[in-house]
């Protein structure tokens, strides 16, 4: 046991040196400005009602010459992300992320970024980041102890690190490392039979990306059919709840432009 904690602290160690210098290296190709990780492209830029009204805030970003990556569309729901600033023009949001109820469905990570910066727009591009790379390491400690739980070698922790996709969303500011992290903390807890805390972390994966229920689900029908508990696979079950009443909010917040598609709406 004491040979197992000591591989597991090492190889956790080594995977947070690995996800940092990652960062950084990726971090040196636009100088230390987290803004450029986001790939904000200059068009979306341009467009936006939050940056045309803070041109000092524009001028501290590094921007994309091409049309950019998803990173950007979480940063511009950070302004906003219970849309209450344009509550009487919904369409103004348009303007600000691409089909509107499917981005703003996907609301932890730019909800997080809000709070955490104390809803400050210029901490907003790192905060994100260190957002991911907690979530990366923290997922890397999870699936750890779900692998010792299942008394496989804490070694084969080290696969987390090859995942090419999360490097990726550290480095392109997508929100890939928080659903992996909730998801796999919602796992550890149910290892655990804290159906409760496991809900809550599920929850947040589906918050965070809502391809996480089908992992949600299969874990719910193993606990019915294979556990006979159906209380328990009740609890885990409840992890929809917060995702269904914030598709009915953006609903209401957007019925004027996509009525009941909003509903439902996905890309």
């Amino acid at each position: 046991m004491h040979n197992k904690g000591l591989t597991s602290f090492i190889v956790l160690l080594f995977l947070a040196l690995f996800f940092l210098c990652s960062l950084f290296n990726s971090l040196k190709k636009f100088h230390g400005n987290f803004s450029g990780l986001l790939r904000i492209s200059t068009l979306f830029a341009a467009q936006n009602p939050f940056l045309k009204d803070n041109p000092a805030l524009y001028k501290t970003l590094l921007l994309a010459s091409d049309t950019g990556y998803d990173g950007q569309l979480y940063y511009f729901i950070a302004f906003d992300p219970f849309l209450h600033q344009f509550a009487d023009q919904p369409k103004q949001y348009q303007k600000v992320v691409d089909a509107v109820p499917y981005r703003y469905s996907r609301i932890l990570y730019p909800l997080l970024t809000n709070l955490l910066s104390n809803g400050n727009p210029y901490l907003f591009p790192q905060v994100m980041i260190w957002i991911l790379l907690f979530s990366l390491i923290a997922g890397a400690f999870f699936f750890n102890r779900i692998l010792v739980f299942h008394n496989i070698h804490p070694a084969w922790t080290l696969l987390y690190g090859i995942v090419p996709g999360f490097i990726f969303a550290l480095t392109y500011g997508t929100p890939e490392p928080l659903a992996a992290m909730a998801l796999l903390a919602g796992l550890f807890f149910y290892n655990a039979r804290r159906f409760w805390i496991s809900a809550v972390f599920l929850s947040a994966a589906i918050l965070t990306r809502e391809t996480s229920i089908i992992a949600i689900l299969c874990v719910a029908i193993f606990e019915m059919r294979t556990q006979k508990n159906h209380g328990g696979a009740g609890i885990l079950l409840m992890a929809l709840i917060p995702f269904i009443a914030w598709r009915i909010f953006l609903t209401h917040r957007l019925w004027d432009l996509y009525g009941w598609h909003s509903l439902y709406y996905s890309a």
